[in-house]
């Protein structure tokens, strides 16, 4: 199975963000358990791998290729075309973490002993993530409207 979509590739390296055509495939995988394993293990196991590549990437630019495997069955193109939005919205899940633990705001040196503090600083902290990567993703496209992200009230400041 092969389908083709399009999307608004992630600024990454010296990659700009770029609207791009994707050519996305699937097909079943057997894996065999490693010898090391015990019989206590199956001895294979099925998954579905999931390639994405960039049809047409902008010049010397390194093109979007996503090798994604999975235990979702994936029979149809609409299941590959679920399964790579999946993963899109578990990136943006992971750069969201990232500020939130490391990049950013570093909340795991919080010296805070009481639970109900850290509980109260992740919650601030994760307000404040979500904000900023909600800017990050607003400059993409360049065109678009401060009212995607920005309210009324913030667009005054």
């Amino acid at each position: 199975m092969c389908q083709a979509t399009s999307l608004l590739a992630d600024p990454r390296g010296n990659r700009e963000a770029h609207s791009t055509a994707l050519s996305v495939r699937a097909t079943p995988v057997h894996l065999k358990r490693p010898a090391r394993l015990g019989a206590d293990y199956p001895t294979e196991g099925r998954v579905y791998a999931v390639e994405a590549v960039e049809l047409d990437p902008p010049d010397n630019v390194e093109p979007v290729h996503w090798p994604l495997l999975t235990t979702h069955p994936v029979t149809t193109d609409e299941h590959a075309l679920s399964i790579l939005q999946g993963y899109r919205w578990r990136w943006h899940i992971e750069q969201l973490f990232a500020i939130l633990k490391q990049r950013g705001l570093d909340i795991e040196a919080s010296q805070l002993e009481l639970v109900t503090a850290l509980q109260k600083l992740t919650r601030l902290a994760l307000s404040v993530a979500l904000q900023g990567r909600q800017l990050t993703l607003g400059r993409n496209p360049p065109e678009a409207e401060a009212t995607v992200v920005l309210s009324p009230q913030q667009q005054l400041v």
